[in-house]
């Protein structure tokens, strides 16, 4: 599932690496995924850049065949300010149903630290531990790092970085090269 998800993002990026200019501008993605022939994924994505803000939503869900034999799909968010310094998520998330089953992830952040507002099924009860504060300080949510990521390749900086994600339940890096 975790290739499934970020094969998924691959449009997104590619479509973003644009340059971002200060005006404000939505983008409206419709995207039809097709495997060996076979529609299997509808991924919808509304982008709104301001000049000091974003909003992204996605919307992915499995089809035809492959939807009802794997059942699944997403609904994700993410909100934050932009600056100077850089993007700072202010708000993330994600509901998604796979097979039946319902996970629900909304993230907050404040002070630079990432904080579960809620999270189905607790991390205990899906063979995670939680992950410490410590780790989910300087973090950001994937949609943010990856606007991120563009915003630097549209100011010439190379696309060199490291950048620390929290996604609710797992803390990893994203790294371009």
């Amino acid at each position: 599932m975790k290739i499934k998800t970020y094969s998924l993002i691959l449009p997104i990026i590619v479509f973003l690496v644009q340059p971002v200019d200060a005006a404000s501008r939505d983008i409206n993605l419709m995207y039809k995924i097709y495997v060996g022939g076979f529609h299997v994924v509808d991924l919808d994505v509304d982008i709104k850049f301001g000049i000091d803000a974003y909003k992204f939503d996605a919307r992915v869900q499995t089809i035809g065949m492959i939807g009802r034999m794997f059942p699944w799909w997403m609904k994700a968010y993410s909100r934050g300010q932009i600056s100077d310094e850089g993007v700072m998520p202010t708000v993330a998330g994600q509901h998604n149903n796979w097979r039946g089953k319902d996970r629900y992830i909304d993230l907050k952040f404040n002070g630079g630290v990432a904080t579960a507002d809620r999270i189905v099924p607790e991390p205990e009860f899906d063979d995670r531990d939680r992950v410490p504060i410590k780790l989910r300080t300087g973090v950001m949510d994937l949609t943010s790092a990856v606007i991120a990521l563009i915003r630097d390749m549209d100011a010439g900086k190379p696309c060199r970085t490291e950048i620390a994600i929290f996604d609710g339940r797992r803390r990893y890096d994203l790294i371009a090269v």
